[in-house]
């Protein structure tokens, strides 16, 4: 009897105490696996983003240095144009010309007509999209270079076009609201360098700057002709946050297209 008796004491269960200790043990092991989880899932998802947003940079700003590499350029017009607007006394220049005719130039020489010209700036309509825009209907003549004003025109023109072509190069484009009232802007910037500069040219043309004293870049000219370097930078706001802002998830991302032409003495 007292051995049966021993066998039914070592067979028990766990006691209350017991048992809530082991269920208080569990709830914290489950709590902190639940904890891991989310945060596993936050970093994929942050990781994501990041990557997402290089690989639209990435494409944006090969697109646009691909395009600037082999445009056509002359005394004329100097391959690409930047444009900027005017908002509360701050510029912002968020429109990028470039002459890429789709074949042969019809004009090389001369000033290029309005349908060999690329337009790179942020889609009014959607503002996070960065858009190249094409209007292969229209063949009149590009004003000239110096035409500030026709070109404003022309560029605001191209925006508003119902026969050009718009195609979206990235979706995530960071917008801004740049003041109140103000309807919100595709954070993209273009600032365009060229060696020897307008200034300068021009000024040579005048009689007031030697042939020789001009920028030249590496030195590339000679008695008759030197080599003008033009090169755009590029500066793109990204959404790494899968279309959520507010986050602060934006990163900055730079890119540069250059080429240069023959200017005659």
């Amino acid at each position: 009897m007292r051995t049966c008796r021993r066998r039914l004491e070592l067979r028990r269960g766990l006691s209350l105490p017991e048992l809530l200790a082991s269920m208080t043990i569990l709830i914290l092991i489950a709590g902190s696996l639940g904890t891991v989880a989310t945060a596993v899932r936050s970093s994929n998802s942050y990781c994501s983003g990041q990557t997402h947003a290089a690989q639209h940079a990435r494409a944006a700003t090969s697109r646009i240095e691909r395009n600037l590499a082999t445009c056509i350029a002359n005394e004329q017009f100097p391959g690409c144009r930047m444009f900027s607007t005017t908002i509360s006394g701050s510029a912002f220049p968020d429109a990028l010309v470039v002459w890429k005719p789709t074949g042969t130039a019809i004009s090389p020489a001369e000033l290029p007509r309005v349908n060999e010209l690329l337009l790179y700036t942020y889609n009014p309509s959607a503002p996070n999209e960065l858009i190249e825009i094409r209007d292969a209907t229209n063949t009149a003549t590009a004003p000239s270079a110096s035409s500030t004003s026709a070109w404003n025109t022309l560029v605001s023109q191209l925006k508003a076009s119902n026969t050009a072509t718009r195609t979206v190069i990235t979706s995530r484009l960071h917008t801004a609201i740049p003041s109140v009232g103000q309807s919100a802007r595709g954070a993209i910037r273009f600032n365009i360098l060229a060696g020897p500069t307008d200034a300068e040219l021009a000024s040579y043309r005048a009689g007031t700057l030697a042939w020789d004293a001009l920028d030249w870049p590496q030195d590339r000219y000679g008695s008759t002709f030197g080599y003008r370097g033009v090169a755009c930078q590029i500066e793109l706001q990204i959404d790494a946050s899968d279309g959520v802002t507010t986050t602060g998830q934006v990163l900055p991302f730079f890119g540069s297209g250059s080429f240069s032409y023959q200017v005659s003495r």
